[in-house]
């Protein structure tokens, strides 16, 4: 296992009072804040396709805001002050990490890896400070997969790419995992990826080339053929066990996606 170095990857609490300013220059590090209570203003340069300038914006509670390497920028807090935690690398190598400043309101499975470092980081005996780093080191990967497009940014050809692929392979792991629970769990798992079903959906298309509701098929009648040849439950069971409102509603799309019913395809 590779080991971050405490000296270049840090995980930190942040907390600064009222009346907290800082004006950066040239940004020579690259740090992601997660806000948990009070306000942070954020002024910045932004990528010059969409406008120059972006500022000034309230990062307040369950929100994020990422410095990248060699961006310009302010923050402040002259009322509130604000509270939270950080990550923190000075000698980034990632490219993602270099560029333009934003941010944007984080997923619920941001929030939870925010909250497992807070956690650390009051309790500094429940783990050691490499486990702060590595949850540090989850956030700002996380915030680079996500943040972009929760942004706003423009991005180019190519990293559009890599990010249908990333929400992608996230929709078909929830699919994958949800083919034995209601259908109202699927849409709480959607829900808590943090982008529009809208949105997925139309990344899943580009990357699979079919809808969500056609995978969603493809998978549910997969595991049904699984279950048919090899156990004994009953067509009516395998039916209830995946869902489907009835059996006849169950055997009619078998037979619209393999040509035969289930107790033809269990006979062979």
């Amino acid at each position: 296992m590779v080991l971050f170095q405490t000296m270049t990857h840090r995980g930190v609490a942040k907390s600064q009072p009222p009346g907290y300013s800082f004006a950066s220059g040239v940004y020579d590090m690259f740090q992601v804040i997660f806000v948990f209570s009070g306000e942070l203003l954020f002024s910045g340069d932004r990528h010059a396709e969409t406008r120059p300038n972006v500022g000034p914006q309230t990062v307040g509670p369950g929100e994020v805001l990422v410095l990248r390497l060699g961006s310009r920028f302010t923050l402040s807090s002259p009322i509130s002050g604000y509270g939270g935690v950080g990550y923190l690398e000075y000698e980034p190598a990632d490219p993602r990490q270099r560029g333009h400043s934003y941010r944007f309101r984080a997923s619920d499975w941001l929030v939870q890896l925010a909250a497992q470092m807070q956690f650390a980081l009051t309790y500094p005996e429940s783990c050691s400070q490499e486990t702060v780093t590595l949850l540090g080191r989850a956030m700002a990967l996380h915030s680079l997969d996500e943040g972009p497009a929760r942004a706003g940014l423009r991005e180019t050809g190519a990293r559009r790419g890599e990010l249908e692929r990333l929400w992608a392979e996230r929709v078909r792991y929830l699919v994958q995992n949800t083919l034995y629970a209601e259908r109202s769990e699927f849409s709480r798992g959607i829900d808590a990826l943090g982008l529009s079903y809208r949105q997925l959906a139309r990344h899943f298309r580009s990357h699979a080339g079919m809808s969500i509701k056609q995978y969603q098929i493809a998978e549910r009648i997969r595991e049904a053929r699984r279950l048919l040849r090899g156990t004994d439950l009953s067509v009516t069971d395998i039916a209830a066990e995946l869902h489907y409102a009835s059996s006849q509603k169950f055997a009619s799309q078998f037979r619209q996606v393999t040509g035969m019913t289930p107790g033809e395809y269990r006979r062979g």
